[in-house]
């Protein structure tokens, strides 16, 4: 890093020097309407131009992310997914429906191997990361810059915030993403058949209020796992009252449903007495640890046996638990900030693809160091382990 980011600041408080009529004080922003066109447009620049030469590593890895989500999401979905126009794609006709066995008839002439989804629906955010990173990474220097221009921090104190949130907002959604390219790709290799969702009860703020009063806790009946067409990754930021898997799969290889979670979410209410075998704990144990979002998979030879992630009272182990490690602040090491995940059959920490140096600390509880990159073949170990340790569904 430079030790001073005036070239790229330059341009914003030049043009302001060049306005009279914009006014930016520490406790005011005025920007009049014939101006703010062009300002803004410096200013993005300039919040660019940052990302460009300061974190050339962060972007390149971006950069590379989205390359290869591409890659995998045109193998496992018939069309790649706009988040301006659910229903086609960019440039494209609308998608054609098809129902019930004429689809799977044709989806599996299509695809023997396991048929495409429609469509993989991902959450606004994750969406313009993959597609635009230079601008995501750059809305970190936003606050910061305007601090600066108000004269509430200096040069260095402007450097020293942006740097600590580029380099936090960067990790979330870069582990975030790849761990959908890791589950994607998961689903390729098991062979996906049909796809399910079994989502719980969305809670409203007044609905939540009433829980928290009731004397008696609210008890929730496992949601039913229902056929759908898209693996939707779309996610309510709302709590539920139960936290299940964000979709599941039949896989036709390994005759097992797999159930994915990506972005873990707490639970209102506990579940009622049922019939799950899966081993639990108690949640407080774990909340900490799956603040980092680990990539959580259930598999069973029974539906229901995928379905849940927690309730208010247990975490429900997952068969394999993989954690991204991030970038670390000195912009060229790999860290990982967490503990690992209890898993079943194992938990994995996956080193950050395109980062320079080895990755840092030691494997923690068993967990696993592993070294994928984008080669989908390193992933054959854990689907290796599922094979070896849980018996095929039976008919």
């Amino acid at each position: 890093m430079q030790n001073s980011w005036q070239e790229y600041t330059g341009p914003v408080k030049s043009y302001i020097a060049g306005h009279p009529q914009i006014s930016i004080t520490r406790q005011s922003i005025a920007i009049p309407a014939e101006c703010k066109q062009e300002f803004y447009a410096i200013f993005r620049r300039a919040r660019e131009s940052i990302i460009e030469h300061e974190y050339r590593l962060l972007l390149e890895s971006a950069l590379d992310l989205h390359k290869n989500y591409l890659v995998i999401e045109k193998k496992i979905a018939r069309t790649q997914y706009n988040p301006n126009n659910k229903n086609t794609l960019s440039g494209q006709s609308p998608v054609r429906k098809f129902t019930g066995r004429v689809w799977k008839t044709l989806q599996d002439k299509l695809n023997p191997a396991g048929f495409k989804a429609d469509a993989v629906l991902l959450d606004s955010v994750s969406a313009e990361f993959i597609n635009d990173p230079l601008h995501v990474i750059s809305k970190a220097v936003y606050d910061p810059l305007f601090d600066l221009l108000q004269g509430k921090t200096d040069d260095e104190g402007f450097r020293k915030t942006a740097h600590e949130k580029i380099t936090s907002q960067f990790n979330a959604l870069f582990r975030l993403c790849y761990a959908k390219w890791i589950m994607l790709n998961i689903c390729k290799m098991a062979e996906m058949g049909e796809i399910y969702s079994a989502s719980s009860q969305e809670l409203s703020t007044h609905a939540l209020l009433k829980r928290t009063i009731t004397v008696k806790p609210a008890k929730e009946l496992l949601p039913t796992a229902v056929k759908t067409g898209s693996i939707n990754l779309d996610y309510s930021r709302r709590m539920h009252a139960l936290s299940t898997v964000d979709f599941l799969i039949y896989s036709k290889k390994y005759e097992k449903y797999f159930g994915f979670k990506t972005l873990f979410e707490k639970a209102a209410s506990e579940i009622r007495e049922s019939q799950l075998s899966r081993k639990s704990i108690p949640f407080g144990s774990v909340d900490n640890v799956l603040s980092t979002n680990p990539l959580l998979i259930y598999v069973s030879d029974k539906i229901q046996e995928a379905v849940l992630v927690a309730d208010s009272k247990n975490f429900y182990l997952p068969d394999l638990a993989i954690q991204v490690q991030c970038i670390g602040t000195n912009n060229n090491k790999q860290e990982f900030d967490g503990q690992p995940v209890e898993a079943l059959l194992g938990s994995y920490i996956v080193s950050t693809p395109g980062s320079s140096g080895e990755p840092v600390g030691e494997a923690l509880n068993g967990a696993t160091y592993m070294n994928i990159g984008y080669d989908a073949n390193q992933l054959m170990p854990l689907l290796e382990r599922i094979k070896n340790t849980l018996s095929p569904a039976g008919n």
